[in-house]
């Protein structure tokens, strides 16, 4: 998202400096952004005084919201995040809330927090179903846009050139591939159980569709929750025939190599909503492992159907998967033609997210 936004930003709003801030228990050295022209890591944002003191001038003040402002996550750390905006804004600042998403039950201290912004503040809510939850509780400026991650570039590196031999060489065999993605948040909501389900059944979708090769991509590398881990079981579990044929990134890689995978793949399984969006970013097809009723407004802005995105309990049952994979499949080419004809209307809704504002009369 980061590496997103100063691209955008470069495109709309070239006369700013782009400044990272973060908060304290990130290290200095942290990778925010692929290619950011300015880096500057402020160690703690609870004190507004120390943050503003090493912005220059009133420029702008963007906080990337993505998916926590609605409090699921943390209440305070999104709490903190509205009041900064806020703070922004009485200094002068060109300050907004951008490219953000809030399920069906905001937390009220957030919502309370929002309301205190009286429209002072812009919201770019990143999906028209959040915008319309926006609507509900919050009394402000709402504007629609689409996720800052839209913006990212696809980088080559010796990874991603070594998928790329490994998709062309699955064609000279007439073979389409898939990038699939699970990960272990699941187990918050649904218990640690359906990581071993979800394990269990895209390992039987590998080995039972011969004809199709398959890339195995994380999109988070946190120790806590890497994404490598459950792939790696779902390789583990494949046999030898089904092995040769499937790809497993087992590398720590950039968002943007991310993107440059997906973007020679035939289609996305992905419970990762910014693994989608690369997808889509590069007009290829997705379907969403759904959670939190947020991949439903991303398959929105492309007018796809919502069957092309389930939750995970509902996928784990016998022969769920492998009737949606084959129903999925059978459409990419008509999901393909939709994805590419809304993707130049969702790019600029996303550089929306940092249009300078218009002129004082």
């Amino acid at each position: 998202m980061t590496a997103g936004s100063i691209n955008s930003l470069a495109s709309c709003r070239p006369e700013l400096n782009p400044v990272v801030l973060a908060p304290r228990n990130y290290p200095d050295t942290a990778p925010f952004a692929d290619g950011a022209p300015v880096k500057r890591v402020i160690s703690n944002w609870k004190l507004p005084s120390g943050i503003f003191s090493a912005l220059p001038g009133n420029g702008g003040f963007f906080i990337l919201g993505a998916d926590i402002l609605d409090g699921h996550y943390s209440c305070p750390d999104a709490v903190m995040r509205i009041r900064l905006a806020k703070y922004a804004k009485e200094l002068g600042f060109d300050s907004r809330i951008v490219g953000f998403s809030l399920n069906s039950s905001p937390h009220q201290a957030v919502i309370r927090e929002f309301n205190s912004l009286k429209g002072k503040a812009p919201l770019y809510l990143r999906d028209a179903i959040s915008h319309e939850r926006a609507r509900a509780f919050i009394d402000g400026d709402l504007r629609l846009s689409a996720d800052v991650a839209f913006g990212l570039e696809p980088e080559s590196s010796p990874e991603t050139r070594a998928v790329v031999e490994f998709i062309a060489q699955a064609k000279t065999y007439c073979r389409p591939t898939f990038a699939i993605n699970i990960h272990e948040l699941f187990a918050k909501e649904h218990g640690p159980g359906i990581t071993i389900s979800l394990v269990e059944q895209f390992s039987k979708l590998i080995s039972k569709n011969k004809d199709c090769s398959f890339v195995l991509i994380p999109h988070d590398f946190r120790h806590y929750i890497d994404d490598r881990r459950p792939l790696a079981q779902i390789f583990l579990g494949l046999p030898q025939e089904a092995q040769e044929r499937t790809y497993i990134v087992r590398k720590v890689i950039r968002a943007s190599e991310i993107k440059e995978i997906c973007s020679h793949v035939d289609g996305a399984f992905t419970g990762r909503m910014h693994l989608a969006i690369a997808a889509l970013g590069t007009g290829v097809p997705v379907f969403g492992i759904a959670y939190q009723g947020k991949f439903e407004g991303l398959l929105d802005h492309f007018d796809l159907p919502k069957d092309c995105a389930m939750g995970p309990a509902e996928i784990v049952k016998e022969g769920v998967l492998d009737r949606a994979f084959s129903t999925w499949r059978s459409q990419l080419d008509f999901y393909r033609k939709r994805v590419e004809s809304n993707l130049p209307s969702v790019m600029d809704l996303s550089r929306s997210n940092y249009y300078a504002p218009p002129r004082k009369p």
